[in-house]
């Protein structure tokens, strides 16, 4: 996994604990782009292997 996908994960952690929809409606319309699934399942996905589970 990249650096920027990485960081864009942590984003995705940090908005998700907080509720900042903003980020994660941001998030959700730069999944495609990143050749991950539309919406959040990508960034869920990914931040659970990040997190070892």
């Amino acid at each position: 996994m990249g650096d920027a996908v990485s960081a864009w994960v942590t984003v995705y952690v940090i908005a998700k604990e907080i509720g900042e929809y903003q980020a994660l409606q941001a998030l959700a319309q730069l999944a495609p782009r990143l050749g991950l699934p539309e919406g959040l399942e990508g960034w869920e996905m990914l931040a659970r292997q990040m997190a070892g589970g």
